[in-house]
């Protein structure tokens, strides 16, 4: 019996790898285009796809998605527990940059924007097959690996990804490697036949050959493995690759030793489709006009390389041409009939396929979700004729949909975060140092420890902080922080003082820090708010009590009130208005000059 079901479970592996074909091999294509022709042929046919809007499109999308490390912030409703909530969140965000998990998300939003971006989850315990860009990850070190969706694969019945009743995906690794390896069958390992993955044709082969596949499985025999995870038994069952051959025994059984959701976290960012667990991939959106925009380019191309100018003219003209011919700028040649010989155009591209291919990238760019806009161009057609209606439909679909895509980032980063905590609280050797700010700006060292553990796991709930990804454009924030030293400073200020007169308690220094990471600029903040005397500064203004506010001086309630604002306050210029500034200045300056002057 226990060989038959051991058969079975083989077959169904099978089918799942089956089922994922199709979904690979249109991936593949998708990414061919993004690659472009040259990424391994050392020449090509010259303007086959001379626009690669796909590739500009994923450029566009990752920055604004991911551009450095997630800052989690981790919550708890039990108050004896907040404290070690803090430092978990300070745990995560420090093995996100040991482990550079920037990097590994951006290769997710990658996919996600291919296919569907899938990561896989644990820490490496001795025994298990863990492989990562041909390095070998050390014991009890967390990881978070980005799976090929050639070498993954689910129940070939599942509708939804998450009720499936086994996940699995495929690793190669050393033979010898897995025979030194205490707790897998060796009979098994050796009667293994050595791998095939390296001729089946994936993403890799558009740059390693045929030769080089040979020569490295001559220098290292290498042998594919498959790794199933049963959620109903809460199980990793490791066996050969069932695509290969079939065997009568599994490699090894072992607990799960993870989150109960599992090792893998999925990131994909279109709604679901009924009844299926695939999503629907971006790029399968735009891809079709990426083509009609390409074709209709080389056809322009080739319009205009036949464009030529050629001259005609009447025999009985012949010496005059020849003067013409060999005329310098400024001669005058003498001719009876000018008409007589004249220069015409031959060919040249339909003015009307330059219509057709701004309409072209106008969709495209719409239905990519104006990629344009945020690469920093200006949206619409390329020939610049923009009307309101064409730029507000764009603004709006970037401003809504990119919103959307990050909220499923972050969310999908939540949940890889929340996994990484598990492995961090319930790891019973760790010893992360790091650093905390403290009152007065300095620097405590403070280190997470088993001892400091407290709480259940489940106690605690992860999310990322908003924009922590992002990075924010220099100028951006240089005027950001303008904007809060002559506006949001006063009028915090004043408000302070205003209700300290009435016995109001208002909490200058954290008004100031929720601002400041509102506007992106809570890390410059915080630095700056640090100040031991501020309880004693706060003491004497409640002791001063209710004053005479007097006249509407510039610096009391009565003239702030009047003047609508302090008069600190400054209007920080936008963009279009610093751009407009430097003629303006000009001018100035020249009336300035002139100033007093008759004429």
């Amino acid at each position: 019996m226990e060989s038959v079901d051991i058969i079975k479970i083989q077959n169904i592996i099978k089918l799942g790898f089956r089922r994922m074909e199709h979904f690979c091999k249109v991936r593949a294509m998708f990414f061919k285009s993004y690659c472009g022709q040259y990424y391994r042929q050392e020449k090509g046919i010259e303007g086959d796809e001379p626009l690669n809007l796909v590739f500009n499109t994923i450029r566009a999308y990752v920055p604004n998605l991911v551009a450095q490390s997630p800052i989690t912030l981790v919550t708890t409703p039990y108050t004896q527990v907040k404290e070690y909530a803090e430092l978990l969140g300070m745990g995560l965000d420090t093995t996100a940059r040991q482990i550079r998990l920037k990097d590994t998300l951006r290769a997710w939003i990658t996919n996600a924007l291919f296919a569907w971006g899938i990561i896989r989850t644990g820490i490496k315990a001795s025994g298990e097959l863990l492989q990562i860009d041909d390095v070998f990850i050390d014991n009890g070190q967390i990881y978070s690996r980005n799976v090929l969706l050639d070498n993954f694969g689910f129940d070939p019945t599942c509708t939804n990804i998450n009720e499936a009743k086994c996940l699995f995906d495929r690793v190669t690794v050393p033979r010898q490697w897995l025979l030194d390896t205490n707790g897998y069958d060796h009979d098994i390992v050796a009667l293994l036949p050595s791998s095939k993955s390296n001729y089946i044709n994936k993403l890799s082969d558009l740059t390693v050959s045929s030769e080089a596949k040979d020569a490295m499985i001559k220098l290292q025999d290498e042998i594919d493995i498959v790794q199933m995870y049963v959620p109903e038994t809460e199980q990793i069952i490791f066996m050969g690759d069932p695509c290969q051959k079939i065997h009568d025994k599994f490699l090894r059984i072992a607990d799960y030793n993870g989150v109960k959701e599992g090792p893998y976290t999925f990131l994909s960012f279109s709604p679901p489709v009924e009844g299926n667990p695939f999503p629907v991939a971006p790029v399968s959106i735009w891809y079709d006009l990426h083509r009609s925009a390409n074709e209709v380019f080389k056809k322009m191309l080739e319009q205009i390389r036949q464009q030529r100018d050629v001259g005609l003219f009447n025999p009985a003209a012949a010496d005059e041409v020849e003067d013409i011919k060999e005329a310098q700028t400024g001669d005058w040649i003498p001719c009876m009939d000018p008409k007589a010989a004249q220069v015409i155009s031959i060919g040249g591209q339909n003015p009307k396929n330059e219509a057709a291919l701004s309409a072209l990238w106008m969709w495209y760019n719409l239905a990519a979700g104006n990629p344009a806009q945020m690469e920093g161009n200006i949206p619409g057609g390329v020939t610049g004729d923009e009307t309101a209606t064409k730029t507000m439909a764009l603004q709006t679909n970037m401003s809504v949909g990119l919103a959307d895509m990050q909220d499923i980032t972050y969310d999908a980063t939540a949940e890889l975060q929340r996994k990484h905590a598990w492995y961090l609280h319930t790891d019973p050797f760790i010893n992360l140092p790091m650093t905390k700010r403290i009152t007065g700006g300095e620097e405590q060292q403070v280190f997470l420890t088993p001892e400091q553990r407290m709480g259940d796991f489940l106690d605690f709930t992860f999310t990322i902080k908003t924009r922590s990804m992002t990075k924010m454009d220099p100028m951006v924030r240089s005027k950001r922080i303008v904007e809060f030293c002559t506006n949001i400073i006063p009028s915090g200020a004043t408000t302070a003082m205003t209700l300290m007169q009435i016995g109001q308690p208002f909490n200058l220094q954290k008004y100031y820090t929720q601002i400041g990471f509102e506007m992106g600029i809570g890390d410059w903040v915080s630095e700056l708010l640090f100040d031991p005397e501020f309880q004693q500064k706060l003491q004497m203004y409640i002791m001063m009590g209710p004053q005479n506010p007097g006249k509407g001086s510039p610096n009391t309630q009565v003239g702030i009130t009047q003047n609508k604002g302090s008069p600190m306050n400054r209007t920080v210029m936008q963009p279009s208005q610093e751009m407009n500034q430097a003629p303006q200045e000009t001018a100035a300056i020249g009336q300035s000059v002139n100033q007093g002057v008759g004429y």
